[in-house]
């Protein structure tokens, strides 16, 4: 599949870093996602925000972690799998890019026009996600405020790291 262009402004992973997500089997990578996003989403699934992910199959790209993952609702769960040969919509991006979506130090519209964050594929189903994500209140989240801390630090030691010497395209 081809990789998506993005940004090589955006700080990247350190090899060091890369190495073990690329040995790694994407089940051992992807088994606990399912878990937090569906713990994370407990109310949004039980109110049925995000049923229109029943029949659609989305592919996220996290680039500079080598993990490509597949996103569907089956009985009402979040279920993470192989990436599907023909996904309805590719939202691909850098884990600086995701932590800074997560912790809402930019919105998806700056990203994207940055061409940090791709999307390709359904539009309208992009759009869906797109709003949904933005919609979500991020202390209404479960594991709230260490999820918080956790992703801002996160933010932190990134912005850190690049700033010693960078990696935007290590």
């Amino acid at each position: 599949m081809k990789q998506p262009v993005v940004n090589t402004d955006t700080p990247q992973l350190p090899r060091f870093v890369r190495l073990p997500f690329a040995v790694l089997p994407n089940a051992l990578k992807t088994a606990p996602l399912q878990r937090v996003l569906n713990l994370l989403f407990t109310a949004h699934l039980e109110t049925g925000e995000l049923d229109v992910l029943a029949t659609r199959n989305v592919l996220v790209r996290v680039l500079d972690a080598d993990l490509d993952f597949g996103l569907t609702l089956v009985a009402g769960k979040l279920r993470v799998q192989s990436p599907s040969a023909n996904p309805d919509l590719t939202i691909a991006g850098t884990v600086y890019t995701f932590l800074q979506l997560a912790t809402r130090r930019e919105d998806s519209d700056t990203l994207f026009f940055r061409r940090q964050l791709r999307m390709s594929g359904d539009t309208e189903l992009g759009l869906y996600v797109k709003n949904f994500l933005e919609g979500v209140e991020p202390e209404s989240l479960p594991l709230q405020p260490a999820l918080g801390h956790m992703l801002d630090y996160s933010l932190r030691a990134a912005d850190l790291i690049d700033g010693f010497g960078g990696n935007r395209s290590a």
